[in-house]
């Protein structure tokens, strides 16, 4: 797909993905010497449905990926009853890193340079998981809920051995029963590797 005129000038790599898995389980009891399915699980996930990584000539590089799944139980015991969850989401990152021996403006350090990267990240989330309850009829909402959120990330490698970062995420979900949840969150990591001889 890079060798296309109209991408190779930008673009190092782009690549398409798919995945996919599905399970079934059926629980059975012995009556009157015939087996009778009691209950049914069918578990379906695509992670991703569909994404698509860009890595651009310049240090950027972006992905898309489209999530869906679909979980249902179904019991057979004193009548027929199920659940029905799905999920699905959106999600979209850009990265940008920056390797070489720049300064770090820090008065320690005076104007030393250091072998060093840097890495700075920005995603964006949109999603949705749906809950539905039947008694032998059809299914009906049970539980809804939805999210946004936004996070942009920096991590800083000082050497091979030191690496910190910091992130700050802010987002909102909304519930079908309790309504609205705004939250942010802020956190910093340091990563030190002691090697002995």
């Amino acid at each position: 797909m890079v060798k296309l005129p109209f991408l190779k000038d930008w673009f190092q790599r782009i690549s398409i993905e798919h995945g996919g898995s599905g399970k079934k389980n059926e629980t059975f009891t012995m009556e009157n010497g015939i087996d009778q399915i009691t209950k049914e699980d069918q578990d379906t996930q695509f992670r991703p449905l569909i994404g698509i990584n860009m890595q651009m000539k310049n240090g950027f590089s972006f992905s898309v990926r489209y999530n869906q799944s679909k979980k249902e139980t179904i019991t057979r015991t004193s009548g027929q009853a199920g659940t029905l969850t799905t999920s699905k989401d959106l999600s979209i990152t850009a990265n940008y890193t920056k390797k070489g021996n720049f300064r770090i403006p820090l008065p320690l350090l005076g104007r030393k340079r250091l072998e060093n990267q840097i890495d700075f990240a920005l995603t964006f989330t949109l999603g949705d998981n749906v809950t539905k309850k039947s008694k032998g009829e059809e299914y009906i909402i049970s539980a809804e809920t939805s999210k946004l959120i936004l996070k942009p990330t920096v991590d800083y490698s000082f050497s091979n051995r030191v690496r910190g970062g910091a992130y700050f995420e802010i987002g909102k979900t909304h519930n079908k029963l309790i309504g609205d949840t705004s939250f942010k969150e802020f956190g910093i990591n340091v990563n030190i590797s002691i090697r002995g001889n």
